[in-house]
């Protein structure tokens, strides 16, 4: 087993189960793995375009069941262009940086805004639009920092 994957089953993020601290997953666990790994990591990249779809948790989830399931695709994920830095910071650090923070932030607020101004909604459909955006920056800021490495 490799260590990041060691640091993922142990971390405080992430609760350690039986089936957690085991070696990896083998069978139709495996594959049922790989699967909703896959699924999430399409999840997470429309997430980088559709504002009220999260991309973090997609991919640590991603992550986590890949990890289980293949430390090789884990490997090959955490090392990708696209998520690299994400996986690193959070797997390694526990956080992620005020630079990833603060765009997350005017992002979401950009893309609600849009929506909001662009759509002809009722008074009840922004009001629950209102909501989640407000439950995303909750958790966006709840997300805590590490200081930038570079």
């Amino acid at each position: 087993m490799n260590s990041t994957c060691g640091s993922i089953r142990q971390s405080n993020f992430v609760p350690v189960s039986k089936a957690v601290s085991g070696s990896t997953w083998s069978g139709m666990r495996k594959m049922c793995g790989l699967i909703v790994a896959g699924l999430c990591i399409v999840l997470a990249v429309l997430g980088i375009f559709l504002p009220l779809l999260p991309t973090t948790p997609f991919v640590l989830l991603a992550s986590y069941l890949l990890c289980l399931s293949s430390p090789t695709l884990h490997r090959r994920f955490r090392n990708s262009r696209l998520f690299s830095r994400l996986l690193t910071d959070w797997e390694d650090r526990g956080g992620i940086r005020q630079k990833d923070k603060s765009r997350a932030i005017v992002l979401v607020l950009l893309c609600s805004s849009a929506t909001l101004y662009f759509g002809n909604f009722s008074a009840t459909l922004i009001s629950i639009v209102i909501a989640l955006v407000s439950i995303g920056l909750f958790v966006i800021f709840r997300v805590p920092l590490v200081q930038d490495s570079e």
